[in-house]
């Protein structure tokens, strides 16, 4: 009888040495991956898949598909914003605003700015323990195709800050928003995103929380710019 329960005893042990760790990992990961897919503005490779609603929420539907040039899926969003071109980008190109709506910035700033339209950003977003925060530098354009479409695009580039002690510099991160005026104050919005996070986090695990970012991030910028537009 003491044998078995000895027995017992161990297998509740290895159980819990087992489930313990796991339990955390997805605690993170539901923290981490939401942050990771906010943190970079990707765009460069076409769906292979047919895109698929993942989640709808305040009028944002944001959808995911495969591609062939990375494990990690292609995210696109689309939603609705109420105010005019110049407000919304007026927020977009406002780096020290970025932690009042994306997802878990810690500091944004800009390092140089070549015209009204052409800047590059310095910006870190915080990851939850065990992994490291992450910061990179953007390169950032405005172009106007037409009177109603408005491009922004970017891209990661060295040269403009050292790498930062206990930060992991992403060096892989492209950007393409397109904003389109479908009446006056009325926007309709198009982003998509592709990235690789670097570090020691696995595609799959990116894959299954991608959706959560966008959706907080795109809710907060309908708020903070409904803001700035009623207090002029």
């Amino acid at each position: 009888m003491m044998v078995k329960r000895k027995h017992i005893h161990f297998v509740m042990f290895r159980n819990v040495c087992y489930l313990v760790p796991m339990l955390v990992m997805r605690s993170v990961c539901k923290r981490v991956l939401p942050v990771v897919a906010m943190m970079y503005w990707v765009t460069g490779a076409s769906a292979t898949t047919p895109w698929k609603l993942r989640r709808e929420e305040h009028g944002i539907k944001v959808y995911t598909a495969s591609t062939d040039t990375s494990c990690i899926q292609t995210l696109l969003a689309e939603f609705p914003v109420q105010a005019t071109t110049a407000q919304l980008i007026e927020l977009l190109m406002d780096a020290p605003a970025q932690p009042r709506w994306v997802y878990n910035a810690r500091q944004a700033r800009v390092l140089k700015q070549i015209s009204p339209e052409e800047v590059i950003i310095y910006s870190v977003v915080g990851l939850p323990w065990p992994c490291s925060n992450r910061d990179y530098v953007a390169h950032v354009t405005v172009s106007h195709p037409s009177a109603t479409l408005t491009i922004i695009d970017s891209h990661s580039e060295d040269g403009h800050m050292p790498p930062q002690k206990g930060l992991v510099r992403v060096r892989e991160s492209n950007a393409h928003w397109e904003i389109t005026e479908a009446t006056p104050g009325h926007l309709s919005v198009r982003y998509q995103l592709r990235f690789n996070p670097g570090g020691a986090l696995p595609a799959w695990l990116v894959n299954l929380f991608i959706t959560r970012g966008p959706c907080h991030t795109f809710r907060h910028l309908q708020q903070e710019v409904a803001h700035r537009s009623a207090n002029g």
